[in-house]
């Protein structure tokens, strides 16, 4: 009897290990997720939001499948980052004219504990790891950003960052300072299973300055056609 309580226990203790090494712990990377809503889901870690470079592109066609790279797949990044005091959530959407809710200090911890459920299944933390998971599951892409379950999944909590096949997402970073969702750039995904970043555009001082002189000679070419 002794023996086998013992054999028992190193077998729970064995399971408990095995569990424990499979659950990572969200580091606030952004997270892509891909999804038919059947069969399994992949989870892919883009890395932090401040390390995205322009023109950086990530070949997922190996970890897709024929069963994901395809126009009727369900994608989108998510992620929830604290840096400087400010929680940031970051969420993508299928145009410029949807954006994000702003995101109150009582809702953060709740958008910030889906966007980890997503993440617990990965190997370990940090960019570059993935993991497929069934599309039925608690914690999937499919259960958490398309067809939620419960009030805590990520759809419910903050809103659907999914857009449908081969296209381009906007993506908005919004703090929990209630401020409104600001556009940090674009995630597009193409048939050969790549993911491209492209960040906004800002223009340079000289620019600006080239703005601020055809502006004047707008209004000098004014004046003089009212003054003949």
């Amino acid at each position: 009897m002794k023996q086998f309580t013992k054999l028992a226990m190193v077998a729970a203790s064995a399971l408990t290990v095995v569990a424990s090494a499979s659950a990572a712990t969200y580091n606030g990377d952004l997270i892509v997720g891909f999804t038919t809503a059947s069969g399994n889901d992949l989870v892919y870690d883009l890395g932090s939001e401040p390390s995205l470079v322009n023109g950086e592109t990530w070949n997922l066609n190996s970890l897709l499948g024929s069963s994901l790279n395809t126009s009727s797949v369900n994608w989108g990044v998510i992620g929830s980052n604290p840096v400087g005091g400010v929680n940031t959530t970051f969420s993508t959407t299928a145009s410029m004219d949807l954006v994000p809710n702003t995101v109150p200090r009582t809702g953060y911890t709740g958008i910030r504990n889906a966007v980890a459920s997503v993440y617990s299944l990965m190997p370990a933390a940090g960019q570059g790891n993935s993991e497929m998971i069934a599309a039925t599951g608690t914690t999937s892409w499919n259960t958490e950003t398309l067809n939620p379950q419960i009030p805590g999944d990520y759809k419910n909590a903050y809103g659907d960052p999914n857009s449908v096949g081969y296209t381009t997402e906007v993506l908005w970073g919004a703090d929990n300072a209630s401020d409104a969702p600001v556009q940090i750039g674009t995630f597009s995904f193409d048939n050969t299973g790549t993911l491209t970043f492209d960040s906004v555009s800002v223009p340079e001082p000289s620019t600006y300055g080239l703005f601020a002189g055809v502006g004047l000679l707008a209004i000098s070419l004014r004046r003089q056609f009212a003054k003949a």
